[in-house]
């Protein structure tokens, strides 16, 4: 579970989120909506410990993450907006990498990067610097180094750039097994139809506010709308 509450961030005279107060329970897919610039990658890089909160406080599971940093990391896979990886490093590389690093049981890494070159179809590309490889191999790559070390929370920052539709489908119904398990996932997209079928609850992120934050069905109720991208524009407007 993440509680963020009475969370605001400033870069000089800026304000770029202001009293943010939300709880994102396990078992749950939420979609992080907002404009261009609403602070959705501001607030994430809040919840992965990557920005010190300047005013307000977050909580991984009870405790507050700038006291317990190292902890609440370990317990998080990270999907980032921008690739991150080290391009002279072939694919099973990154993934033995990141095992070790979060100190995971070695009896069971051969298995589990298996198990994460077959999910992601990365077996024919396992030898293959990522410099070499294309931008789906690279993203697929990200998806398993975020989930190599079985995270409780799994933060997804536009995560589906670069992917094939196979691929994207085969995600999706994987992270809804993932949800299925009480996994805690939160995703900021900027496409709305994958919000409405995946998500099981959905913030939406205007005006440094989370202005609303409920289940899909509760939303159409409310706002007498049927799809996701119609009440995105009834809540933020138009770019």
């Amino acid at each position: 579970m993440i509680e963020i509450s009475k969370l605001y961030k400033h870069y000089g005279n800026k304000e770029i989120l202001n009293d943010i107060n939300i709880t994102l329970d396990s078992g749950e897919i939420i979609g992080l909506l907002g404009l261009n610039g609403a602070g959705k990658t501001t607030l994430i890089n809040h919840i992965c410990g990557l920005i010190k909160p300047q005013k307000g406080n977050i909580y991984i599971n009870n405790k507050n993450i700038v006291d317990n940093l190292i902890n609440s990391k370990q317990i998080m896979g990270v999907v980032p907006e921008i690739q991150t990886y080290y391009k002279f490093l072939n694919p099973i590389q990154h993934l033995e990498f990141v095992y070790d690093v979060y100190s995971c049981d070695k009896n069971k890494k051969i298995d589990q990067m298996e198990k994460m070159l077959d999910l992601f179809n990365l077996s024919a590309f396992q030898n293959i610097p990522l410099k070499k490889c294309s931008k789906g191999t690279i993203q697929k790559t990200m998806f398993a180094m975020a989930l190599i070390h079985n995270p409780e929370i799994l933060i997804l920052d536009e995560p589906f750039s670069g992917l094939d539709i196979p691929m994207v489908k085969k995600i999706k119904e994987y992270l809804k097994k993932l949800k299925e398990n009480n996994k805690l996932i939160l995703l900021s997209t900027h496409i709305a139809e994958i919000a409405e079928g995946l998500c099981t609850k959905i913030a939406f992120l205007h005006n440094k506010h989370i202005v609303e934050y409920d289940y899909l069905p509760n939303l159409e109720t409310k706002y007498k709308i049927d799809n996701v991208e119609d009440i995105f524009i009834k809540i933020c407007g138009e770019s």
